[in-house]
């Protein structure tokens, strides 16, 4: 579990990312300010199915009655993203975006690791202004999604972002 760890704790140590590891329990988290909003991203090694996750919690958990607005918006998301997804825990309203790589056959390098972790947060902070019109702004699913996906001269590019 710790070499699937290794790439990932370079990676961070070279973007200047403080990051708790526990090579034991195949794990890594750490706080990240984002442009749009502070996130808990966890790094965990998949044994079982041969991966490594990057996952990338939202700051609030979703109240019940707005859970099913917001389940419209992630879902909306999610059919255009190129990688990744959105989830969320109807039990207790957490959300979090969700990516992986293999770690079989060498997949994994310091170079996949931070762009596993700058796409998961650029996507994430990029969605969470929307995430947050829905669930405390009373804007549609439709609507919030336009205004996320909607260019903006204060928004960096998303290369530039993934940069960060």
């Amino acid at each position: 579990m710790a070499d699937a760890l290794a790439p990932f704790v370079t990676a961070l140590h070279e973007l200047g990312w403080p990051a708790q590891a526990d090579p034991a329990r195949g794990r890594i988290r750490l706080g990240v300010n984002c442009a749009n909003g502070q996130f808990v991203v966890a790094i965990e090694v998949d044994t079982d199915h041969e991966l490594v996750r990057c996952l990338v919690a939202y700051p609030v958990r979703i109240s019940p009655a707005d859970r099913a607005a917001v389940v419209e918006y992630l879902t909306r998301v999610n059919f255009g993203l190129p990688a990744g997804n959105f989830e969320m825990n109807y039990a207790d309203g957490e959300v979090r975006f969700r990516a992986s790589l293999p770690t079989a056959a060498g997949a994994l390098n310091v170079a996949a690791a931070r762009h596993l972790v700058q796409q998961s947060l650029a996507t994430a902070d990029h969605y969470v202004n929307g995430l947050l019109q829905v669930e405390y702004g009373n804007v549609s699913p439709i609507e919030a999604l336009r205004e996320a996906d909607s260019p903006s001269e204060s928004e960096p590019a998303a290369d530039e972002a993934a940069a960060r």
